[in-house]
């Protein structure tokens, strides 16, 4: 038996255990898109070694198979109704490795501060963004988009948000916003790749240059998310006088879900 900690009221209340609806590791392990999260963790992991050892081909490879797994591994836990918040954590795990090898990988390569310095604020931002959506998925509560029309005609944020609405509305990606999600991996790691003498080409540059303006938009895209969140985040109140939420709340405290059977 473990003692469980739970935040509740501002402080930390001592529980036996999460009740009886709880999973634990063991039978969530094994979940069909957990697995699909630890070969894209995997693969991450080994492209460090790639790189370091000069295999840019195969390093980028693995990075982008990485990121393709990331479009399949959400539907997979919904189609097998095997959705967890464990699985939702290794996902920005992974995400983040993705991104966080990538901007290493440019750093190693000296690419020009004209290109390294907006990818690496980038970065930041994603990293961040991963934060406050998995700080989301363990309260379970969303902001969502259909009702932002009155706020893009504000006259502080002006369109800011408007690229949401094209792709992500409802907080699903639409095609316009899949083809912005790849085009930054893509984008990036033709970067990388051309820095290489023996692979600088057409071919490459084509591609930095066709998927220039869908990077640009896809980082307008995140950061308005980013700020988005922020601005409609909530979560329940830890006032010592009030250590309660209401009923209309979705409930964060896990001694408040047991005691409420």
């Amino acid at each position: 038996m473990c003692d469980y900690l739970d935040f509740n009221g501002g402080k930390w209340d001592k529980l036996t255990d999460y009740g009886p609806d709880s999973v634990s590791f063991n039978k969530i392990k094994f979940y069909y898109a957990n697995i699909i999260d630890y070969l894209r963790i995997a693969l991450v992991i080994i492209s460090i070694f790639t790189i370091c050892y000069g295999y840019p081909l195969t390093s980028a490879s693995l990075i982008m198979f990485s990121t393709f797994l990331d479009w399949i591994d959400g539907p997979v836990a919904r189609y097998f109704n095997q959705c967890c918040i464990f699985g939702s954590g290794i996902d920005w795990v992974a995400d983040i490795l993705c991104q966080l090898i990538v901007i290493v990988w440019l750093a190693k390569l000296n690419v020009s501060d004209l290109w390294l310095i907006p990818i690496f604020i980038f970065t930041s931002i994603e990293i961040g963004l991963a934060v406050f959506d998995f700080g989301m998925t363990t309260t379970g509560k969303y902001p969502t988009f259909k009702n932002r029309g009155k706020l893009c005609n504000k006259k502080l944020y002006g369109k800011f948000y408007y690229i949401l609405d094209l792709s992500m509305p409802n907080h699903v990606y639409s095609n316009l916003g899949d083809f912005l999600w790849i085009s930054y991996p893509i984008f990036t790691l033709a970067l990388c790749l051309n820095q290489y003498p023996s692979l600088n080409g057409y071919i490459l540059n084509m591609a930095m240059y066709l998927f220039a303006i869908p990077t640009l938009l896809y980082i307008w895209c995140e950061t308005a998310y980013l700020f988005f969140i922020i601005r409609y985040w909530r979560e329940l109140s830890r006032k010592a006088d009030n250590p309660f939420p209401l009923k209309s709340e979705s409930v964060y405290s896990v001694s408040q879900l047991l005691n409420s059977k």
